[in-house]
């Protein structure tokens, strides 16, 4: 077989597809043979279609409803587009005993899908309000794809997901100057749907994560970057703008930074002033500050509940709300990896890899683990199967809700939550978020979440950020 051939196999099949050698034919024109005439070309047709066998005509609706259908009776082999069934001498497909009166199994019950409600908004300060559900762009940074049969983070797909996120009541967007083209994107989708812009909320985050960003910046660059986002999303004014600072304790100049945010807003760049990532002494500076700050963004979920040690009390003493991420643990606290072996679980996006970290974290002992617990199975995804196994529990308990819904119902109701950012690839979890709004968990669901952490085999001490910044994680 000549290469040629062997190439031209495809996914037609084992056979080769034979591949013409030799000079290119020439068309009749090049060539000077005379074209052959319309009227040639169709008598040729027609005396070749007339060759072929005649086709059982098809039925008409008519016919189907009369019973007089000319379609041919099944064959004996019983074959069909669904694969070969058993037939009887007479051509009917052969039934179970049981089916003529006999006993049958019970009917798996059907889970009817109940309306659910459009997200509501709650007020996050005088003259602020936001969707209890915020939809987080992380995901649009570009690292973030994952599976490509499910990934709608890139160009004309992300606009249309975030208006069919808008169509279910998430509103607003949580976003970042150091999220590649998020901010961008956001434009778009508002300069294409300018009826959903009312009631949109941006909230961006000036991020200085570096020690040269920390340390190089001025009022110039803050006013640059507040306006690069006013450009890129086309909006007059930026509803709440949040600072990210790497290390606050050791780099102090985020105090001007505050200061320098709060003279834009006087000027009507800005709406609200916010935080991310602040612990509790930063927060207490920022509040000295008197610069007006309405939240803070924190990390917060059924496998990270650093919040609950000392940030919630905080904030309630200042009057801060706090706002939500992490929720979901970069999507590995869904009902897909429930009874999956850590063996077959994929970190292939940023998110995933940052909250394995974490769970690796939470999950193992601080000794370790013994040969028989590991070949058990345990470690982090057992834990994590352990936390998998109760909200399924609570879920079933409330009718059938997903893992996902009942993790982010448990956020929304711990103290000072107002709001959760939820980063997702495509818009297929809009209903899941709707569920987690609509979904009251009571004490029992609550206690049965409760003990699945007072049992994690290396629960924190510290407070929020504290490990990440390279500081304990438990002292």
């Amino acid at each position: 077989m000549s290469p040629s051939a062997t190439a031209a196999r495809g996914w037609l099949g084992s056979q080769p597809v034979p591949v013409p050698t030799g000079p290119r034919p020439q068309c009749a024109r090049s060539s000077g043979i005379p074209s052959p005439s319309r009227r040639a070309v169709a008598l040729s047709l027609g005396a070749a279609a007339a060759a072929l066998p005649l086709l059982p005509a098809r039925p008409s609706r008519a016919d189907d409803r009369n019973g007089s259908s000319s379609r041919p009776p099944p064959s004996d082999a019983g074959s069909s587009r669904f694969g070969a069934q058993a037939t009887s001498p007479a051509g009917q497909l052969e039934r179970d005993p049981g089916a003529e009166g006999g006993e049958q199994p019970p009917p798996k019950p059907r889970r009817e899908r109940r309306a659910v409600a459009p997200v509501p908004t709650v007020a996050l300060a005088p003259g602020l309000r936001v969707s209890k559900i915020i939809r987080g762009t992380w995901q649009l940074s570009g690292r973030h794809a994952g599976d490509q049969y499910t990934d709608r983070t890139r160009g004309g797909e992300a606009v249309a997901d975030l208006a069919a996120f808008a169509r279910g009541g998430i509103t607003t967007l949580d976003t970042a100057d150091n999220y590649g083209p998020a901010e961008a994107l956001i434009g778009q989708y508002l300069r294409l749907h300018p009826w959903n812009s009312p009631a949109t909320t941006i909230a961006t985050k000036l991020s200085y994560i570096n020690e040269e960003q920390m340390a190089g910046v001025s009022r110039t660059l803050v006013e640059y970057a507040v306006r690069s986002c006013l450009v890129r999303t086309g909006r007059q004014r930026v509803d709440l703008v949040q600072l990210q600072w790497a290390d606050p304790a050791r780099y102090r100049k985020w105090l001007d930074v505050l200061k320098w945010l709060a003279e834009l807003r006087e000027q009507g760049m800005i709406g609200h002033i916010g935080l991310c990532n602040f612990d509790v002494p930063s927060l207490a500076k920022a509040m000295d500050a008197r610069v007006g700050v309405v939240s803070n963004q924190v990390q917060y979920s059924l496998i990270d509940r650093r919040p609950a040690l000392y940030m919630q009390q905080a904030a309630q003493s200042y009057g801060v709300k706090l706002i939500a991420y992490g929720t979901l643990a970069g999507g590995l606290i869904a009902d897909k990896y429930y009874g999956v072996a850590a063996g077959k679980v994929r970190l292939d996006t940023a998110s995933k890899q940052k909250y394995g970290a974490l769970l690796h974290q939470v999950g193992t002992p601080p000794g370790g683990l013994a040969g028989g617990a590991a070949a058990a199975g345990g470690g982090s995804w057992g834990f994590m199967q352990e936390v998998l196994e109760a909200t399924r529990a609570v879920g079933e308990r409330h009718g059938g809700v997903s893992s996902s819904a009942v993790a982010l119902a448990w956020v929304l109701q711990q103290p000072q939550v107002a709001a959760a950012v939820v980063g997702a690839r495509n818009a297929l979890h809009v209903r899941d978020m709707q569920a987690a709004c609509a979904l009251r968990l009571g004490d029992e669901d609550m206690l049965d979440l409760d003990a699945v952490w007072e049992g994690a085999p290396n629960p924190p001490t510290t407070d929020i950020y504290v490990w990440e910044r390279g500081g304990a994680w438990a002292v």
